[in-house]
């Protein structure tokens, strides 16, 4: 049985299953490279490093990397099945890719799956020797950009729950364990619980990141986030570039006005073995709790561990 099993996952939720056990029920063969399949395109994050140069400098220093969006291309051929026509299997292949949607390329190995969202970077053409009608065939290239240069597993997730009510006043101390065996770093998210007048104290410790030349200092450093109110939920996205903002209320109140200026600062370290965080609440009663989330991306479809 072949190692790798590779699966489309269209945006309007149609699957094919393009190259392992299972290839080409629906008429959709993942095709090799020399037909026009990238393989080189959709292994690696791409990377573009950048040095720098005085006039006179002997060479040039190095002065960072920046990651650039996926785009390569995937080759099918599309053939008819046993229950659909060519021409049937090539517009569902076809429909199942979108410019402003996004669809998942699955890859599974022994010991991992993950995806990558894809979507069309301009428009998919076809090769054929002769009438596809009547050769019930199509070389169909798919030419495709992911934004996000990451292959994703399935987030890590933990929770707390209080054991003890703290309604009057007192603080419960807890704890969540995490883990980073990814090759990137990653940005936590909380999910917060609100039952009254709960407030949630969280962690952002540096992990040595000297990014704000405060590593040692903020070693240990905890957040105390504002009062909930009543059947307020909090999602806390600690990710800096995160487009929604760091604090989201499911009351859509203007929680992070109530932040204070405060903001997490920092992200969880590549190959971080398991670690105990703590957590605190105060204003809760028996019962409430909080979910931590950790991401898994990686920047190859399979190993790195």
């Amino acid at each position: 049985m072949p190692d790798t099993l590779i699966e489309l996952e269209g945006h309007n939720g149609q699957r094919f299953t393009v190259a392992g056990p299972g290839a080409g029920t629906r008429g959709v063969y993942l095709a090799p490279e020399n037909d026009g399949t990238e393989f080189d395109g959709l292994y690696d994050a791409p990377v573009k490093t950048i040095w720098n140069s005085t006039a006179f400098q002997l060479g040039a220093s190095y002065g960072g990397m920046r990651e650039e969006k996926y785009e390569f291309t995937l080759a099918f051929h599309v053939t008819e099945s046993a229950t659909a026509t060519w021409r049937e299997n090539d517009s569902a292949l076809r429909k199942a890719f979108s410019y402003d949607k996004r669809s998942k390329l699955w890859v599974q190995v022994q010991d991992s799956r993950r995806w990558l969202d894809v979507q069309l970077v301009s428009n998919p053409r076809v090769k054929v020797g002769r009438d596809p009608n009547d050769q019930q065939y199509g070389l169909v290239l798919v030419p495709l950009a992911a934004a996000y240069p990451r292959w994703m597993q399935a987030d890590a997730t933990a929770t707390f729950v209080t054991t003890k009510d703290t309604t009057d006043g007192s603080t419960e101390l807890g704890s969540v364990r995490i883990a980073n065996p990814t090759d990137t770093e990653i940005w936590l998210k909380w999910m917060l619980q609100g039952t009254g007048a709960v407030k949630w104290t969280l962690p952002d410790f540096s992990f040595g990141d000297d990014r704000f030349d405060r590593a040692t200092k903020d070693a240990d450093r905890m957040i105390v986030m504002p009062e909930l109110r009543a059947g307020e939920h909090v999602r806390v996205d600690t990710d800096e570039m995160g487009m929604e903002g760091q604090v989201i209320s499911s009351l859509d109140t203007a929680v992070y006005q109530r932040m204070n200026g405060k903001m997490f600062l920092y992200p969880i370290p590549p190959y971080t073995p398991e670690t105990t965080l703590p957590v605190a609440v105060t204003g809760a009663p028996q019962g409430a709790g909080l979910q931590v989330r950790a991401p898994r991306p990686w920047t190859r479809p399979w190993g790195l561990e």
